[in-house]
């Protein structure tokens, strides 16, 4: 079981099409670690003779220690600064930020799915996408 992100569909780089498929062609426009660790995966799991699963969450929202990329941590602490300051808690972009087509993973459904994949045989070989 592999877990990767978003970056498959190239979110680092800018908007993407929504919705995302797990068919949808590599992105090529720089080097993307994903594909190093899927095809290292694949090889192996090729050797092994075992199967493989990648699930790609969106960025992922929960209470998880030391994750960097948690959204949930930035607007917990523009939360908190605008109450010290007394201002109103509102949203912090442009209107283009608020109709932005977006999709995120909460961690405890990308947790769920994850299992579902590695404990279901159908689901073998297979990757998967991970958005609610």
């Amino acid at each position: 079981m592999l877990q990767t992100g978003a970056k498959n569909y190239g979110g680092h780089l800018g908007p993407t099409k929504l919705p995302q498929s797990e068919s949808d062609p590599r992105i090529t426009l720089e080097p993307n670690f994903y594909y190093t660790q899927e095809d290292a995966l694949w090889k192996y799991c090729e050797r092994e003779k075992i199967g493989w699963n990648v699930c790609m969450p969106g960025p992922i929202l929960g209470a998880v220690p030391d994750a960097a990329m948690n959204a949930a941590f930035p607007l917990a602490v523009y939360a908190a600064v605008s109450r010290k300051l007394g201002e109103v808690f509102e949203f912090p972009g442009g209107s283009d930020s608020w109709q932005f087509n977006s999709s995120m993973s909460s961690s405890m459904m990308n947790a769920y799915m994850e299992e579902w994949a590695v404990l279901t045989s159908g689901a073998e070989n297979e990757k998967f996408n991970a958005f609610d």
